[in-house]
């Protein structure tokens, strides 16, 4: 979630808490609880806290009455690894060279009309 933080006061801490919140047809946060805990009432807290920085949120559909959601948050310690294709990456690195490329020679056309600009 975007609105996950990690408390630089909890770092080498780590868990998993589940949340749940209610929102009205309108989209307005009605309640929020802390289903499972992480350990921490930091990571907790923190927990809890990203519902409501995730505010506003978009109002239902009419025909929905009041919606609930249970979502699991997790905090770790590690980076998960991130692998890419060996052939998308030599792809991207292509693609990012001509974009490069055409870059500088709009530059260096840009240059040679705005002298002094």
């Amino acid at each position: 979630m975007a609105n996950r933080r990690y408390p630089p006061e909890a770092r080498k801490q780590a868990g998993s808490a589940v949340v749940g919140f209610v929102l009205n047809r309108s989209g307005e946060l009605v309640s929020s609880w802390l289903k499972e805990s992480t350990g921490s009432p930091i990571l907790d807290a923190e927990a809890l806290a990203m519902i409501d920085r995730a505010r506003p949120f978009p109002a239902a559909p009419p025909e929905a009455d009041d919606l609930t959601f249970v979502l699991p948050v997790i905090f770790s310690t590690q980076r998960p690894p991130t692998t890419i294709d060996p052939a998308r990456e030599a792809e991207i690195r292509k693609q990012d060279g001509a974009i490069r490329e055409e870059n500088s020679a709009i530059n260096a056309r840009l240059r040679s009309l705005c002298r002094g600009c």
